[in-house]
């Protein structure tokens, strides 16, 4: 970077933005132990961070683009058409079958990353899981999610992106990364 002329301050992982969005969250109370669920595109990444680490992170291969497709193989249109139906509800395509499907596997899937985290960590005391991402602007994707762990053992509560970024609206999802980064700029 240096020789490219550029003055580098810091690079920040996504880890790290989830950290320290953590750290602000539990400040003063509690363990601070956090999911941070992302809903993105290509897949979905499920991070537990404990006050100062990432304790644990998984993948799961089901993102926003497997529901671009199945609406693309219900509407027989291609796959950004899809995208851009998604994303505007067109024809009131977030409540059909094929995406309610796609969100319930995500859901389950999100779930048993939970579950096995609090299996390997008996003494975890969870307190908050918070959605992050673009997928987490769709409406079934977090009902889907809710739905599973209300009916799941998990005892903890499920936020919106907007608790982390308050005033944003529905543009905390894809803004929590940045945020993250900026938290952790001034410290050092």
């Amino acid at each position: 970077f240096q020789k490219a002329g550029i003055r580098l301050k810091t690079i920040l992982p996504q880890e790290m933005s989830l950290i320290h969005l953590a750290q602000a969250q539990g400040q003063g109370q509690g363990t601070g132990e956090y999911f941070f669920i992302d809903l993105g595109h290509q897949h979905t990444r499920v991070t537990a961070v404990w006050r100062d680490r990432v304790q644990a992170t998984r993948e799961i291969p089901l993102g926003g683009r497997n529901i671009d497709l199945a609406i693309a193989q219900e509407t027989g249109t291609d796959a950004f058409l899809a995208n851009t139906y998604k994303t505007t509800q067109f024809q009131n395509v977030q409540e059909s079958p094929v995406v309610a499907d796609i969100c319930e596997r995500v859901a389950v899937e999100i779930f048993k990353v939970i579950n096995f985290y609090r299996f390997t960590y008996r003494s975890s005391n969870l307190e908050g899981v918070y959605l992050v991402g673009g997928g987490a602007a769709l409406e079934p994707m977090r009902r889907a999610i809710a739905a599973t762990l209300e009916a799941a053992p998990v005892e903890t509560a499920l936020y919106h992106p907007g608790t982390l970024l308050p005033g944003t609206e529905e543009l905390a999802a894809e803004g929590v990364f940045a945020a993250g980064a900026m938290m952790g700029g001034g410290r050092k």
